[in-house]
Parts: C-alpha cells; structure tokens; sequence
C-alpha cells in the first residue's frame, strides 16, 4: 500500500486547492461561523414524489464508466509481482466492473513518463520516476499491457501525453507505434487509441516537483507544438486540452487565475474536448467538524458545486474559443475527505463516498456535452482505487458496476419534489442551500410488445429519515416493482462499507409508493 502524500496523483490538485483557499482567506473565515445544526431526530418518513415523463427521452452516455490506471507499481498491483503478467484475481473484478474509457499513463505520473521505457521483455523495460517521493520504477504496466487490458475489458484507451518532460516527438513516435505499426498480442492487433489529452494538470504548481511548473503562456507554446504534430501523424484523434477555473463557487483553486483565459486565447489548434478535474469533494484541512452529520451533507451537497463549475468552463469556452459546444471530458472524479487525518482519510471507501459517486453519475447523465467521466482510480492507489490491494471490491465499486444498468436504455426526464437542506461551508466545500434531499435519473429500455421497462436511479441523501417516494408516471400502471438498495447502518463505516451488499425487495409499492432507507443508493425497476 502506498502512501497517498507521495504517491497518488490527487494529492497534487488537493494540496495546492488548501495553499490557496487559506491563503485566500483567514482559516477561521473558511469555517462555518457558528456552530453547525444538527437536522431534527425524529423517526417518521418524510414524503416525496418522483414525475417520470416518459415523453422526454435523451441518450445515455456508455464513457461516463471510465476509469484510470497508473504504470507505477506493476498498475497499481494489476500485474504480478515481476512479470507482466495480469493478476488472476485483480483482472477478475477488472472485467466484472467492465470500464468502458481507460485513462494512461496516470495523472501527475504522466508528466515524467517514457512510454519506451515500458517496452519488450521483462528484462528489457527501463525504469522512469515517480512524481510523488523520490525515486524511480521499472514500467511493467506498458502501453501493450495497458492496451490488452482494454481489448479485455473493451474499454475505450485515452492517453496523457507528456508535455513537460517529452519533446513532441515522443508522443508522435507512440501515436505511430499503437495507431499505425500496431502494438499485437499473440500476433493479433491490439486497439488503437482515439482520445489524446495533452498534459494533465498544467494549471497546478506541486510542492514536491516544483521543477515541472510552467506558466499557461509556455503551457500554451507547448499544446501548438505539440497537437500540430499530433494532427500531420493522425487526424483522427481527438485532443483534450486541461482547464481549471479560477475557483469553484468562489473558492480559489489554482496558484495561476487566468490560465483558462490566457491558454484558451493562445492555444492556436482546434480543441476536441476539455478535460477537468473539479469533483474532488469536499475535503477539510483544518479542524474537523464535531458533529459528522456536517461532513456527510458536505458531500451531498458537493454536486451542486461541480454543475456550477462545469456551467462556468461552458460559458469560457463560448467567451474564448471559436468552436461551438467543445464537449467536456471528466478525466478523473472521485470523493476526497482529508489527508494525514486518520480516520476521515477513509471516507472515501464508505458509503458516503460512494453515494456521492452515485449522485455524480445521475448529475453527469443529465449534462449533455460530457464526453466522459473516469473514475480515479480503478485499482489499488491509497483510498481511491475502486478495487483494493488484494483485489476486493471497495465502497465505489458497487455503485460504478450497477450503473451500468442504468445507460442499457434510453434517459427519460424525471423531476423531484422533495424537502431540502442547507449546509455551511464545509472544508473546500462553499456555503450551499436548498439542495434536495432526493437525486434521481430514469432510463426506460423499449420493448416490442409495449412493455417497457423503467430503471430509476435514487438517492436519498437524507442522513436520519426515511422517504416515502411516490411514482408519478402519468398513465402509465405499474405490474410489477422491485427495489435494489445498498446502504449501511453508519455512513462513514469503512468496515460496514466492506460487507455492503445490494439487497432486494420485491412487492413492496403500495400503489406507486416506494420506501426509500436513510442514506441510501436504489434503483427501482418499473414494469410497465
């Protein structure tokens, strides 16, 4: 297990978002003024209703199930020790969980890596550096390995190219080896690669390699040199080009306000996507909240500040760039809690952190321009991998491998009526009111005979109550109702988060009545 400070690509973004917002504002101002609220006990259901307007469909989005995968540690324990062969285990729950985006070489990782480094035999392969500690690793986690991977799993592969580290031709030479001379196994060809993100976080300056910062102009200088090159060897890929707002919802979060402006304004090629990184959430660097019921709304309000930020990135690119409707490409989400805290590090494997997983998922869905969203990180890696060390499944897991259910049909509109709360600034999290405590996203899968059937993803953030949904379908009658539900008795248990399972009810609407547990994830199947 490695340790997150100095090994895991998120720690890059997060710490430079704490310099920032304490040196933004004093850390008693970042706190909640007064003392947080607790929401009233009480044991009875709340009540609300979920409209279904099955006249309204929309496509669902497969590359929303993306993840990434890093070349350090065999692939973060991917691999068997000293070989280049995949761990039976770990490639088991790989292929159950079936990514469909794979991200390489990593985040931060990206900026130091030589993909000829990670080719030929076990004997052959050349050692590159880590980003986080000193150090370096022999690349066992190639280009091939990675891309067998995503022949096995038939993800789709996007690559971080190296920008601070590689010349141009680097990257170009890579391009050639996977796209035209074909990298095979066992003589058959493996896939080739289609998306290109040209750096990964150019807008961040980290502490432990402040040797690799550069300004947006140069960051910019670099992208034209380098996407001319991409597009002469193979227009067919497509090009992401980083971006990161000054601040999400007022809260500062990159040493250089501007950089969209000024990289969007000299960046002189044509941009195919946008790629960010704005949901780690809601993190505290200062005193802890007493109360945990703060830290949980915290993270089931966070949404609110990532369609804010998503809405602010659209308006930038409207304002600086030629291209109409450049799509959006989240190219790592996860949760984030704390960092060399104990036990609040953790939360990021409970089923807080994998509800605020689920509620990305339905807000991601409902955006029409994301290109993709990939999970950070598929395995291993601190808290974050969504399959262990030991190749168990974490918290996240259960969530990302049941949405796939939810993208087998069509989305159709739906809209909650639902009580509300509101939750003070919590951490890198701003102040954030009347968020429901409901989340919903309907996928209807057509049949021949009529018979439809309605998948509904909810999420009842409420930390105490129970809710007594009410299906609104119009003229629709339901036959049949079956809830799946994945919860656990305390949110931020790591241990119960373990032994969570998905557990079913059948026959249990009233009516169009469902009865939703405190804190819980459910997808309510609908037989129409």
């Amino acid at each position: 297990m490695r340790k997150m400070m100095f090994n895991s690509n998120v720690s890059r973004s997060i710490v430079v978002m704490v310099l920032l917002s304490m040196t933004a504002c004093k850390e008693s101002s970042l706190q909640a003024a007064s003392a947080y609220q607790a929401l009233p006990k009480g044991n009875a259901p709340y009540e609300a209703t979920l409209t279904i307007n099955l006249d309204v469909t929309y496509p669902s989005n497969k590359r929303l199930l993306g993840n990434n995968i890093q070349w350090v540690d065999r692939g973060d324990e991917l691999l068997k020790k000293g070989t280049t062969d995949f761990s039976p285990a770990m490639l088991e729950k790989v292929l159950e969980l079936k990514p469909t985006v794979l991200r390489y070489p990593g985040g931060s990782l990206a900026d130091l890596y030589r993909w000829k480094h990670g080719m030929g035999s076990v004997k052959d392969r050349k050692k590159s550096s880590r980003f986080h500690g000193d150090g370096e690793d022999t690349i066992l986690f190639g280009t091939k390995e990675f891309l067998k991977l995503c022949q096995l799993t038939g993800a789709e592969p996007i690559l971080t190219a190296n920008v601070i580290t590689a010349p141009p031709s680097e990257t170009i030479d890579w391009i050639k080896k996977i796209n035209f001379e074909r990298i095979t196994d066992n003589g058959k060809p493996l896939p080739k690669v289609g998306f290109l993100e040209i750096g990964n976080e150019p807008y961040l300056i980290d502490d432990n390699k402040k040797e690799l910062a550069i300004t947006p102009q140069e960051y910019a200088k670099k992208a034209n040199a380098l996407v001319k090159a991409v597009r002469k060897a193979d227009p067919s890929i497509k090009v992401g080009i980083p971006l990161r707002s000054d601040d999400f919802d007022g809260m500062p979060v990159t040493p250089m306000p501007g950089f969209n402006k000024v990289v969007l304004e000299n960046f002189s090629g044509k941009i195919d996507f946008a790629a960010v990184h704005n949901t780690y959430f809601p993190f505290i660097w200062a005193d802890l909240p007493s109360n945990p019921e703060q830290i949980y709304l915290a993270s089931m309000a966070s949404t609110n500040v990532v369609r804010k930020d998503l809405e602010s990135t659209r308006k930038q690119l409207k304002m600086y760039r030629k291209e109409s409707n450049i799509p959006i490409a989240i190219t790592e989400m996860n949760s984030m809690f704390s960092i060399g805290r104990g036990k609040t590090d953790e939360y990021i494997q409970t089923l807080t952190g994998a509800m605020y997983i689920a509620d990305l998922l339905s807000l991601l869905s409902q955006e029409p321009d994301i290109l993709m969203a990939n999970f950070w990180s598929l395995t291993g890696n601190w808290q974050f991998g969504a399959i262990d060390q030991q190749g168990r499944e974490r918290a996240a897991y259960k969530v990302l491998s049941k949405f796939h259910e939810m993208i087998d049909g069509e989305h159709v509109e739906t809209s909650v009526a639902a009580p509300s709360f509101n939750i003070q600034q919590t951490g890198v999290l701003t102040a954030q009111q009347g968020v429901g405590f409901i989340s919903s996203l309907g996928t209807v899968i057509k049949k021949e005979d009529g018979n439809d059937t309605l998948k509904l993803w909810v999420v009842n953030k409420h930390p105490i109550k129970a809710a007594n949904l009410s299906l609104a379908l119009g003229n629709k009658s339901v036959k049949k109702l079956v809830t799946e539900t994945l919860t656990a008795k305390n949110y931020f248990s790591v241990s119960q988060a373990k032994k969570m399972t998905w557990t079913t009810t059948a026959g249990q609407a009233k009516g169009n009545l469902v009865m939703l547990a405190p804190h819980s994830i459910n997808l309510i199947t609908v037989e129409m």
